[in-house]
């Protein structure tokens, strides 16, 4: 088991990029307006995994984030990206855009980030 968790956690890394990020963000992502901060959904991974892809969206993307309970019940967690990393956001997603765009219409409307 812990061989095969290793495996992904391999593959997590390898795959995050900043294209990867922008449809990450497209399907699971959330700008809050109110907070300034973009909130993940991960309800199908467990604690152990949101926290692996937090680490690896530190180490790969230099992003810092918490974890957040979306539904302690269900055991469903989400990743909280705080306003103050809402800058490296956007300059990587922006990166892999044509037009580069604020940070309401990069993450208020993410399906316009590829």
């Amino acid at each position: 088991m812990e061989r095969t968790l290793r495996f992904y956690q391999v593959i997590y890394a390898d795959l995050l990029t900043p294209r990867a990020l922008a449809y990450w963000l497209t399907g699971e992502g959330h700008f809050h307006k109110s907070q300034g901060c973009v909130l993940i959904y991960t309800d199908s991974f467990s604690p152990n995994e949101v926290d692996r892809l937090r680490s690896i969206l530190l180490t790969k993307l230099n992003i810092e984030s918490t974890r957040v309970a979306n539904n302690k019940a269900k055991e469903q967690y989400g990743i909280r990206i705080p306003k103050r990393e809402v800058p490296k956001v956007q300059q990587l997603v922006n990166l892999i855009c044509l037009i580069p765009l604020d940070a309401e219409t990069v993450l208020g409307s993410i399906a316009l980030f590829c």
